[in-house]
């Protein structure tokens, strides 16, 4: 069963310094679940007996501290059991610093042209924003924050069971969407006042429709904020044509001034080629405070997330920035087209690891096989095969 739960009285945090005059942000819904395993007498996920000691779906477990009993309520009303995603590669980076994450997917996705969410169109069998959650497993996040908004309750209910460890997975309504600035502010109302203060506590922010995204590139992102010690570090590319990005600008001595979105940017802003992913890392520390200078003074009239670059440069802050080697990492999904271009790389990436595995296929290229499918050695895979859902090869089949 699915329910909301009211907001805390703590969840009243604005964004910038004149709320009054236009009224309160409105005060964010956490939204929870209740899952059972009566029918079955299989144990929870997150229950030690699960085994599960490392990694993140949407986060981790491990020596991490256990998660607060009011954030995500078990109980005995459904029979939904969690089905763990595997990681492709798993490269850990270790670091003092503690890290969690924040996933944006509150959209409908209008140019999907379908009444489902957009982060749940399904790529090689798996929702959209699943391999998002996936490729952070690598991260040890302590929890993770997605924010939610069109259908936030189907939403919620399908990322919680792709979910690698649900217990430190944590849904947040974003009720009426002003921007991606205001998404993460409503995803910050889910911590305690004493939990934004932490200055050794990175967040990693990121769009839930970029399925394209590696672990490794994550690891990387998070290795580089934490050497550079800077306030916040984004993932950029360099593309040939930049066509509706925001574009990164920089200072003479090459350090991260602001990013202007492609609406906003002048003629000579335009010309550049380096461009934002939307995939940040922050001192968290610093981000709440950042958002609270932010203003709608912009061709949307909405409040940008990188508008906090240009807060935090402005204020003294460092600001670092990573290249992307792969810029097809970054590849959103907005309409049709893009969806079916990502399924084709996913597929792509799903035959080659079975095949390093031991898998035969006689034309990979007619080989179809959903990320949720289990092939063992020696399996030999005709031209036109077609596997679809929770399915298992056995061994030389």
């Amino acid at each position: 069963m699915c329910r909301v739960a009211e907001p805390s009285a703590r969840a009243n945090v604005g964004i910038d310094d004149n709320v009054q005059e236009r009224g309160r942000f409105p005060l964010a819904r956490i939204v929870r679940l209740e899952i059972s395993t009566e029918h079955r007498g299989a144990p929870m996920v997150g229950d030690r007996s699960t085994g599960r000691t490392s990694g993140f779906g949407p986060d981790n477990g491990g020596s991490s501290p256990p998660p607060r009993a009011d954030k995500l309520r078990l109980s005995s009303r459904c029979d939904h059991i969690i089905r763990r995603m595997e990681p492709f590669d798993v490269n850990r980076f270790s670091s003092e610093r503690r890290i969690g994450a924040m996933v944006l997917a509150a959209g409908r996705g209008s140019r999907m042209r379908s009444l489902q969410p957009k982060p749940l169109h399904l790529l090689c069998g798996r929702p959209m924003a699943g391999y998002v959650m996936e490729a952070l497993e690598a991260l040890n996040l302590e929890s993770t924050v997605v924010v939610v908004g069109y259908e936030a309750e189907t939403v919620t209910k399908i990322l919680h069971e792709q979910a690698a460890d649900a217990l430190r997975v944590e849904f947040v309504e974003q009720t009426v969407q002003r921007g991606t600035g205001d998404a993460v502010s409503v995803g910050l109302q889910s911590l305690e006042p004493h939990e934004l203060d932490d200055d050794q506590f990175d967040l990693m922010v990121l769009p839930g429709d970029t399925p394209l995204l590696r672990s490794s590139t994550l690891v990387k992102l998070h290795q580089t904020h934490v050497e550079s010690g800077a306030a916040a570090t984004l993932l950029t590319a360099q593309l040939e044509d930049p066509t509706g990005y925001g574009r990164v600008v920089r200072e003479g001595d090459g350090q991260v001034d602001r990013i202007v979105e492609d609406i906003d940017a002048t003629p000579e802003e335009l010309e550049i080629c380096e461009v934002n992913t939307s995939i940040y890392c922050f001192d968290r520390s610093v981000l709440m405070a950042a958002l609270r200078k932010v203003d709608t003074r912009n061709a949307l009239g909405e409040y940008y997330l990188t508008d906090v670059v240009k807060v935090l440069s402005g204020t003294g802050h460092s600001v670092a920035a990573l290249v992307i080697d792969d810029p097809d990492e970054i590849h959103g999904v907005n309409d049709r087209q893009q969806l079916a271009e990502c399924e084709s790389v996913l597929r792509q990436r799903t035959n080659s690891k079975w095949m390093a595995a031991g898998v035969t296929m006689l034309d990979p290229d007619a080989t179809y096989i959903d990320a949720t499918v289990v092939l063992s050695p020696d399996v030999t895979l005709f031209p036109n095969t077609l596997l679809q859902g929770d399915c298992v090869i056995g061994e030389g089949s």
